[in-house]
């Protein structure tokens, strides 16, 4: 889980509108969407259309829609997320 927490931490830096929050040290990492036009939902279902799941954080009490709570034993999920991530032309998820 370590090495995984330190994949994720590296790709997220270079991720423009999006936020790991420090100090989880739980099974998931809390991502937190800073692209104004983002939300969690939106960007959940464009996720999900991809095949990767996450938790939109505004079903988990006292998080709300600037946040995702995604599982760090996923691996394939985290390569997946941020690999698309990465090669967006911007953070508004477009196909």
């Amino acid at each position: 889980m370590v090495e995984m927490r330190a994949y994720v931490a590296d790709r997220l830096r270079s991720v423009k509108g999006f936020r790991m929050v420090p100090g989880s040290r739980a099974n998931f990492f809390l991502t937190e969407i800073v692209a104004p036009e983002l939300d969690s939902t939106k960007v959940f279902n464009e996720l999900l259309k991809r095949g990767v799941i996450v938790k939109d954080g505004s079903d988990i009490p006292g998080l709300g829609s600037r946040y995702l709570r995604v599982d760090v034993n996923l691996r394939s999920t985290w390569i997946i997320l941020c690999r698309h991530w990465l090669t967006s032309a911007s953070p508004k998820l477009n196909p």
